[in-house]
């Protein structure tokens, strides 16, 4: 199943409070993605500050333990939106009945 994770600071974190965990932030999700579980990583590109994960895993549950074990998630900086999804099977619709 993919599940995408959005991270965001809490409020009142900034840089100043992250920037001392990124290296070992860095190194964990690269392991996660080494193991296949996380398949993409981004950075926002709007003006917002947070991080996107998409995993692959069993289910959201296995996803929120992955992402509670980051290292700035245990530190009580991030907070995750995590989301399961599922293809989207409406066009099926379309080629199935055609008019």
């Amino acid at each position: 199943m993919k599940v995408v994770a959005i991270g965001r600071p809490r409020s009142g974190v900034g840089w100043v409070d992250i920037a001392p965990y990124v290296s070992e932030e860095a190194r964990h999700v690269w392991e996660l993605y080494e193991s296949e579980r996380v398949r993409e990583f981004y950075l926002r590109a709007d003006e917002r500050p947070g991080v996107v994960l998409v995993f692959e895993c069993e289910d959201a549950a296995e996803a929120e333990r992955l992402v509670g074990s980051l290292p700035i998630v245990e530190a009580g900086l991030l907070d995750f939106e995590v989301i399961a999804l599922r293809p989207y099977v409406g066009l099926r619709r379309l080629f199935e009945n055609p008019t």
